[in-house]
């Protein structure tokens, strides 16, 4: 493969003799984009350091701005600490090249403390962009991360998965669902129609009916039968039947991260709902993630906001039944106390896993990405281990996580690890330049073009991974 990102190595010397080399240059390869631990640890690998007599001494990488402190002794090289968001991409931090100061025989904590006093932490200001992007391949990376541990018991999954948490769909590699082929519906019509909630009920609706013709493998009963009554002839006004279901909530973060508008977003949210699932409680939890992720980029920060914001949050989505005001209290009362998000779970009773009604799935998704805020692989290990509906509640915790970290924050291997079409993260990526375009300027985008009919031979393809996951359990281990 191509390594054509390169940055340049050059550090100061540490003796006299060392300086006829000086500025000790080298330089590192990368295939694609580094984070800033990527960088760091590379250049500790290569063993570019020299090695220094006499006792310890500190090294200090520096970018714009300094970035790691490393600790050397004669025969032992240690990393002390990260001065800015390790996950960051190197472009934050870094412009095409790293200098390595030499600061003698100091106590590297001492420096390191010292620095991390002084050194301006990044407000993890994103792009609208960057957030955007976060969403959509936060969602699809917590679809396919869950999916293949959809329906069994936490005992049972632990035993059939050991181990990190990765891809175990195929081989190793992840493919997405219904989660993430929603919200791609949802982005796609917003770039033809955002000005008006009608116009963009009627454009989904097709593509609802398109996609439900293509044969998905599990799709919601409440959905199925939404979309047969579109096929039927029924608007999307009348479509939805009465169902609290969690499919409004899995597709609805792409409003909030699109839409500034509250009124406008609010209608979007609601057309989107009503055209599957007719129940008020349904209505509540896609509005609650439509304004969280709102939200999100709203305040546009990295730091962990007091619990009564994201409370103030729940609540003002102005629900139409009392059950979710108790919901949110329980969440609260969780936040203060650091409970962790399966005693959360077990709280709601859910000891058997989470499961598709949306009262269930919703609270258990905002509550880890709150309780893991900022931690993108902390909040789907924390929902998973949950069980239950996992791909969903995976995909909406996700979406928020994603919106927050934007897509330098989610794990660059399990974003790799998605091995799908026609919907893969390039898809996405294109959709979601798209749609930053479309806030930017504030007119409609033409949708993304894509090879559509491929859907069909990759459902039915789809159907026999599922069906072979559903034999396999039939095995040990219990």
């Amino acid at each position: 493969m191509l390594k054509n990102i390169k940055i340049r190595l050059e550090r100061e010397s540490v003796c006299a003799a060392d300086d006829c080399d000086a500025p000790h240059a080298e330089t590192l390869f990368f295939d694609k984009p580094p984070s800033i631990r990527d960088v760091v640890t590379s250049m500790i690998k290569t063993g570019y350091l020299p090695s220094v007599a006499g006792g310890t001494v500190t090294w200090v990488v520096m970018g714009k701005c300094p970035v790691a402190v490393i600790a050397q002794g004669l025969n032992t090289l240690r990393l002390v600490g990260f001065l800015v968001d390790e996950t960051s991409s190197f472009s934050e931090f870094i412009e095409d090249k790293i200098h390595i100061q030499y600061r003698s025989q100091t106590s590297p904590e001492s420096i390191f403390e010292r620095l991390k006093r002084h050194v301006p932490q990044p407000t993890f200001s994103q792009t609208r962009k960057a957030r955007i992007t976060g969403t959509l391949i936060g969602t699809a990376v917590g679809d396919a991360i869950g999916l293949p541990f959809e329906g069994i018991s936490r005992r049972r999954a632990k035993r059939l998965f050991p181990g990190a948490l990765r891809h175990r769909f195929l081989l190793g590699r992840g493919m997405v669902s219904d989660d993430t082929e929603h919200t791609f519906m949802v982005a796609q019509t917003l770039l033809d129609e955002p000005g008006e909630a009608d116009r963009f009920a009627r454009k989904l609706a097709w593509r609802l009916r398109w996609w439900f013709a293509g044969f998905p493998a599990g799709v919601g009963m409440a959905t199925a039968k939404a979309c047969l009554k579109l096929w039927c002839g029924f608007s999307p006004k009348r479509s939805g039947v009465f169902s609290a279901g969690n499919g409004p909530a899995m597709r609805a973060a792409i409003f909030g991260a699109v839409m500034t508008d509250l009124e406008k977003r609010r209608a979007f949210v609601k057309a989107s709902t009503r055209m599957t699932h007719t129940d008020p409680k349904a209505l509540t939890g896609a509005m609650a993630v439509a304004e969280l992720a709102a939200w999100i980029v709203r305040r546009d920060s990295q730091t962990l906001p007091s619990c009564e914001e994201i409370i103030g949050v729940l609540l003002g989505i102005e629900p139409q039944d009392e059950t979710w005001r108790p919901l949110a209290g329980q969440m609260k009362h969780g936040w203060e106390n650091d409970m962790p998000v399966m005693e959360f779970a077990d709280r709601l009773g859910l000891q058997k896993g989470v499961s598709g009604y949306v009262y269930h799935t919703v609270p258990v998704a905002i509550y880890a990405w709150y309780r893991h805020f900022g931690d993108y692989r902390k909040t789907l290990e924390a929902v998973i281990e949950c069980g239950g509906d996992t791909d969903t509640v995976a995909a909406i915790a996700g979406a928020l996580a994603g919106t927050t970290v934007g897509e330098s924050g989610i794990p660059q291997d399990w974003i790799d690890g998605i091995c799908d079409a026609p919907i893969n993260i390039t898809l996405l990526k294109k959709t979601a330049a798209r749609l930053a375009e479309l806030v930017k300027h504030g007119v409609p985008q033409r949708h993304v073009r894509y090879c559509w009919p491929l859907s069909i031979p990759r459902n039915l393809f789809f159907l026999l991974i599922v069906l072979g996951h559903g034999f396999r359990r039939l095995l040990p281990p219990y």
